[in-house]
């Protein structure tokens, strides 16, 4: 049974640590599909921390350095796909710009606040998570009412930060245009976007857009 409380801690937070990836990445707010390269790595780096964090949670004591490097890995990725990122949704927002969409300029600063707050609260999560585990270095050598609060902290603050992501890209009404996807790619960065047809429109100027990932999309300009 301890075992088995181990390994599913080990998979709850592999998840957890997988999620703040796929969203570091700009998923939901500029992507919504990878290629099958970006797949393949990803995919190693989640086995990565999967492995060390089963070493950290079933060994335990004497692995701080493992926590760690866990958390090295988990923010050197963290912030290299939110560079990439921050600079898609500034492409977007400049592609906008450029073809006097200003219809989707709210759509697109609102991406880049909430991306923003989303980088805020999962940096403030690992800052705390250091702090606990640095105060708490020797956790399997103290009492048990100090053991409590280390365990009770640490688990306070995923919840906070769990909470608070949901609450950030929960559903809700954010505008027809919101989950576009606007790619910054030499061959379509001159061209209109095509957003919306309407068969009711008869007269106006017909578009067949090439997307980012090879659809060819056709309609009216309204």
């Amino acid at each position: 049974m301890e075992l088995f409380e181990k390994q599913t801690r080990s998979l709850y937070e592999t998840s957890f640590f997988a999620y703040l990836l796929l969203l570091s990445k700009g998923w939901v707010l500029a992507v919504n599909t990878m290629d099958k390269k970006e797949f393949n790595y990803l995919i190693i780096v989640i086995i990565f921390i999967y492995i060390l964090d089963s070493a950290v949670n079933i060994i335990g004591i004497g692995l701080i350095y493992l926590v760690y490097l866990l958390y090295l890995v988990e923010v050197v990725h963290l912030t290299f796909f939110s560079i990439t990122s921050f600079r898609l949704l500034k492409t977007q927002l400049e592609l906008i710009q450029e073809t006097g969409m200003d219809l989707l300029l709210p759509v697109a600063r609102s991406k880049q606040r909430q991306f923003f707050l989303f980088l805020g609260v999962t940096y403030s999560y690992f800052l705390c998570e250091l702090f606990v585990h640095a105060g708490f270095s020797e956790i399997g050598n103290l009492e048990f009412g100090k053991q409590s609060m280390a365990y009770l902290c640490h688990e306070m603050i995923e919840v906070g930060c769990i909470g608070l992501i949901f609450y950030m890209y929960r559903a809700r009404k954010l505008g027809r245009f919101f989950s576009v996807e606007l790619q910054g790619s030499p061959g379509f960065q001159r061209v209109i976007p095509f957003y919306e047809a309407r068969s009711e429109c008869l007269d106006g100027i017909m578009l067949a857009i090439k997307m980012p990932r090879g659809d060819l999309k056709l309609g009216k300009l309204a």
